[in-house]
């Protein structure tokens, strides 16, 4: 979760830094997201540490589309939250924002679909295919994943043109 954050503020941080001398008020306007970003990852961080945080998939389709956005990444979703089982939400939640973090910090993607399924997610990029290599973030999404009874695959889309990653049950 922390990583997600940090991310984000850190890609919006330098799209400030090159605005600053060309357009000073889109510089000024993505500081005061880096500062409310901040802020609000600072609740999320207190919420977890006293246990209060569940991740839910609605919230994290939406976190996805502002930290795509900040890294200039297009998004597409194909499916809605309600196509999925209710059984998995909480565990593809955390899988989304796992996966994300993943395309911003690595893939160098313009393009990245989210597909939900009643017991799938896929995230596909546009960039450098299979370049992730699994850190702990995706060891941790793949532990979840298994313990909630599923699968969690990670390499080149088939048609090479980026990264795929899988979650089924």
């Amino acid at each position: 979760m922390l990583g997600h954050s940090l991310t984000v503020v850190t890609v919006k941080t330098e799209l400030a830094q090159r605005l600053i001398d060309v357009d000073p008020a889109a510089a000024k306007q993505e500081l005061a997201e880096v500062q409310d970003l901040s802020r609000q990852a600072l609740a999320e961080i207190r919420a977890t540490v006293g246990g209060l945080r569940v991740a839910r998939l609605a919230d994290e389709l939406e976190a996805a589309r502002v930290a795509l956005a900040g890294a200039g990444i297009q998004m597409a979703v194909c499916g809605a939250v309600t196509d999925v089982d209710p059984r998995h939400r909480i565990t593809l939640a955390w899988v989304l924002r796992e996966a994300v973090t993943n395309v911003v910090r690595h893939s160098g993607a313009s393009r990245c679909t989210v597909e939900l399924g009643e017991s799938s997610l896929r995230v596909l990029d546009d960039g450098v295919g299979g370049a992730l290599v699994e850190g702990n973030g995706l060891c941790g999404a793949g532990e979840r994943v298994r313990q909630a009874g599923g699968q969690l695959t990670v390499g080149p889309r088939r048609d090479a043109a980026g990264t795929a990653l899988e979650v089924r049950w």
